[in-house]
């Protein structure tokens, strides 16, 4: 089920294409996959942005990510994609987020390690015979743990997302 909430963006109402993407549901947060060797993720209340939890991903030992996969990515071959996503982290250069489509990917910068949320955005254009289209929330060359809140995916660059993640 995707999030029925809708956006307000650049003059015209957009969905979510991400289900709980605010990770308010499931411990672990359901819809999101974990992948990545001895990593854990948890719905976590001691860091929240948009709501009362957020995701808190650890890891150990190798890089780690969450993604979610959008069922319908046949409908954006070709088009672009945005993904959005507060982001929470202690650690600079360890934390980010990113799409991918099977074909090609693309990323964010990484969270600066200053602690405190930052907004993130990463943009895709959709290969003309995409595989998947996936959100990941990452972290990468070391172990550390970041909280993710407020991931939005939708059509369009990232001109298209209300700056700061306020919409």
């Amino acid at each position: 089920m995707r999030s029925p909430a809708l956006r307000f963006v650049r003059g015209a109402w957009s969905h979510n294409l991400l289900s709980n993407g605010n990770f308010e549901n499931g411990d672990p947060p359901t819809g999101w996959t974990l992948v990545g060797g001895s990593a854990t993720v948890s719905r976590s209340s001691t860091q929240a942005k948009t709501g009362t939890y957020s995701a808190l991903l650890t890891r150990a030992v190798a890089d780690c990510h969450i993604y979610q996969g959008y069922s319908s990515y046949a409908d954006y071959a070709s088009k672009t994609v945005t993904l959005g996503c507060w982001v929470y982290a202690t650690v600079g250069a360890r934390a980010l987020i990113g799409l991918g489509d099977g074909v090609g990917s693309a990323s964010s910068t990484f969270h600066t390690g200053v602690a405190g949320w930052e907004w993130l955005t990463s943009s895709l254009a959709v290969d003309a015979t995409p595989v998947y289209l996936r959100s990941y929330l990452e972290i990468v060359d070391g172990n550390t743990s970041a909280y993710s809140d407020g991931a939005i995916l939708i059509e369009g660059d990232s001109s298209y997302l209300l700056g700061e993640g306020n919409f």
